[in-house]
């Protein structure tokens, strides 16, 4: 589990951001696919299945039919298969780890100095529309085409 907070004093100021959001998002999708992950990891069916998988593939009629595939089978204990199954699930964790660090360092980077989000409002033809958009100093200056932006529109009474 990360050690960032989201609802820091930096980020709650922030919350309305559409970056901010969409990152916040994005962590929270890392965190349960890593929760996901580990629970696939330590499954008693990882095991059951190995070793209902390691007979078969010792079966010498059904080695024969692989290798007649072109399929080389690596004859292994079941224990050996969970562990190195095990080992990729912790492989894909770190994966996980250093793309939700990332999300966090941007977080803290467009958080450290913002006095929160731009919000806009105008009128016409009958509709409010209010857009929110990310006004962190972080931002370069100059034209952007494609950014997060929140737009919000209602009819007017």
């Amino acid at each position: 589990m990360s050690d960032f907070v989201p609802s820091s004093p930096e980020v709650r100021g922030c919350r309305k951001c559409p970056i901010i959001q969409r990152e916040l998002a994005e962590i929270a999708r890392y965190e349960a696919f890593k929760q996901k992950i580990i629970d696939m990891a330590f499954d008693p069916k990882l095991v059951e299945q190995a070793e209902v998988v390691f007979p078969l593939l010792s079966h010498p009629e059904f080695r024969g039919l692989l290798s007649q595939m072109g399929i080389d089978v690596d004859l292994r204990d079941h224990e050996e298969l969970v562990v190195e199954a095990r080992q990729s699930y912790a492989a894909f964790l770190e994966h996980l780890e250093v793309r939700i660090g990332s999300r966090e360092e941007n977080i803290a980077q467009l958080t450290i100095a913002c006095s929160n989000p731009l919000r806009m409002r105008g009128t016409k033809a009958g509709r409010v529309v209010t857009a929110t958009l990310c006004n962190s100093p972080e931002l370069f200056d100059g034209l952007t085409d494609s950014e997060p932006v929140h737009i919000q529109r209602d009819r007017s009474m």
